[in-house]
């Protein structure tokens, strides 16, 4: 039986990343045939069709990331513009990421450059990348140089797999930043 499969970044030739049902105390032998990638009515779906932002959804879960927009400010879209939940509804995009400096003070000098690369798109993953350039002044903790004044970034990675009930998001940067988006419309929290 054929199995949805797709090409994926990793390892000097790149790899496979493929879906298929194995019972638990089990062995499957699978093998790699040249000619074509298979068709899954079900997987991940990337949707540039927006103007403001790029979804990236599996059926259970999703986000939405901002595109390339100008003019940059100082506190530009965050990295994460919605949250789909179950029932199929989308959080609200949130408030603009803010880049803080010395004990939650000051801020960045500007908004060099922003980028957005859809790196992985197939059926079985998505990988979508958010990054910022700043110029931003000393970054200090007390007495503490914790980065010289200059160039800084801050990126964001997010990973969506088939059939997976949350989006895998990492972040590196050097930069104190915050934003915050609410769940409370379709969590409900009582507590």
């Amino acid at each position: 039986n054929e199995v949805p499969f797709q090409r994926v970044e990793g390892g000097p030739n790149g790899g496979i990343a493929f879906c298929m049902d194995l019972p638990a105390n089990a062995t499957r032998t699978f093998k790699l045939i040249s000619a074509r990638e298979t068709e899954a009515a079900e997987g991940v779906k990337v949707d540039e069709s927006h103007p403001d932002y790029i979804e990236i959804a599996n059926g259970l879960t999703g986000v939405r990331v901002p595109k390339v927009y100008s003019p940059l400010t100082t506190t530009p879209k965050a990295p994460i513009q919605g949250v789909r939940f179950r029932d199929g509804s989308w959080s609200p995009a949130g408030t603009p990421l803010h880049f803080k400096n010395s004990n939650n003070e000051g801020g960045v000098t500007r908004v060099d450059a922003m980028e957005v690369t859809v790196k992985e798109n197939g059926l079985i993953r998505a990988v979508v990348e958010v990054s910022y350039l700043t110029t931003s002044p000393e970054l200090s903790y007390g007495a503490l140089k914790v980065r010289p004044a200059g160039p800084a970034h801050y990126t964001t990675t997010f990973t969506l797999e088939r059939g997976q009930p949350s989006v895998l998001i990492d972040t590196e940067t050097d930069l104190y930043s915050t934003f915050s988006l609410s769940l409370y419309g379709c969590v409900l929290p009582t507590q």
